[in-house]
């Protein structure tokens, strides 16, 4: 397709989307340093003023990209959370215990799976939380909220959990977006973060035995 016939295809949304797109894959690829905003509206086939017009600059661009990512993060982690929620065989205190260690395993997995993204992500100062972001902050106050509701953990523990839990599991996709989790040992490092956690905080051992067996084995 020619670079007018392409320019004459998109809309309004449709370039927003595929400027952020083509910003992804090259983020992917070499990171945020590879490429600039008028490169990736060349790329797509549109002049950069086309591209000016949906993102200031760059940085713009960049913060759009780790907002989309943190999107799909809280897609997948909210996906993992109801499967648990839905399993009416475990007690309370276990399904809150194992969405937290399917909350570990999705993140993990995923910072090693798009470590670039994960490292853009770590890097960008943002003051204020963009949607998808602010999903998943909301999806990890719920989790360290049902620990307490269920009466896993006891409710003067809610603070701690609030330091120990996310801290602890970015560190571990830390080292998975910097190769030094390998995929053989990626879910084994999840289990031993999470379970030294959760008895930490005082989560009863028996529910510690049984929150894995409500995670898929995928």
């Amino acid at each position: 397709m020619s670079t007018s016939a392409r320019r004459s295809t998109y809309h309004h949304r449709d370039l927003r989307t595929a400027l952020l797109r083509e910003a992804t894959e090259r983020v992917d690829q070499g990171g945020s340093e590879a490429f600039s905003l008028r490169e990736a509206a060349r790329a797509i086939g549109v002049s950069p003023g086309a591209a000016y017009r949906h993102f200031a600059d760059k940085a713009d661009l960049l913060a759009a990209v780790v907002d989309a990512d943190f999107a799909e993060l809280a897609d997948d982690l909210a996906a993992a959370r109801d499967a648990i929620t839905r399993d009416p065989a475990h007690a309370p205190q276990v399904r809150a215990a194992a969405i937290v260690l399917a909350f570990g395993r999705v993140y993990v997995r995923r910072a090693g799976t798009h470590p670039e993204r994960f490292h853009l992500a770590s890097s960008t100062g943002r003051t204020t939380p963009g949607p998808g972001e602010q999903r998943v902050r909301d999806l990890t106050e719920d989790m360290r909220a049902q620990l307490v509701e269920t009466g896993a953990i006891h409710p003067r523990m809610f603070q701690d959990a609030s330091w120990t839990i996310v801290p602890a599991l970015y560190g571990l996709a830390s080292l998975a977006a910097d190769g030094q989790l390998d995929d053989a040992h990626r879910d084994d490092g999840v289990r031993a973060v999470v379970h030294t956690v959760l008895r930490g905080l005082g989560v009863a051992e028996e529910a510690l035995a049984q929150m894995e067996s409500l995670i898929p084995n995928t």
